[in-house]
């Protein structure tokens, strides 16, 4: 990444990060409830279903927010009108592309894919992986 796109990827970093709270709180919250086997431990079936309906509300607003936070990434920057990107500060299309790119796979790809990793190294034997 240039200097530019690095410059931009931390504008959009520090202009969405209640969004990115948000959602890494979810992937980590969803990770450690799959992760921890609390569902071993409990014998209740009561206990048990609520965690089953807890995991699903998680999903949804799993997907909720990467959906949110990835459109909120990519809106970020006016592109048209009086106030656009482009007037204060010219970037070259591959700069904000990679910025843009980079971000999003980084926070919503890449995050998860390492707590599901972590969470299936931890839990899971390497042969049923």
């Amino acid at each position: 990444m240039t200097a530019g796109a690095r410059h931009i990827a931390w504008k959009d970093l520090r202009q969405h990060r209640l969004w990115i709270a948000a959602y890494l709180a979810v992937v980590v919250i969803r990770a450690v409830l799959v992760g921890s086997g609390v569902d071993a431990a409990l014998g209740d079936q009561r206990v048990l279903a609520s965690l089953g309906m807890a995991y699903v509300v998680l999903t949804g607003l799993h997907l909720a927010l990467l959906v949110t936070t990835a459109v909120q990434l990519v809106q970020g920057d006016r592109l048209v009108g009086t106030t656009a990107f482009w007037l204060t500060r010219p970037v070259s299309r591959g700069a904000l592309l990679a910025s843009k790119a980079g971000v999003a796979l980084a926070l919503l790809v890449a995050v998860p894919v390492v707590l599901d990793g972590l969470v299936v190294a931890c839990r899971v034997a390497p042969l049923d992986a």
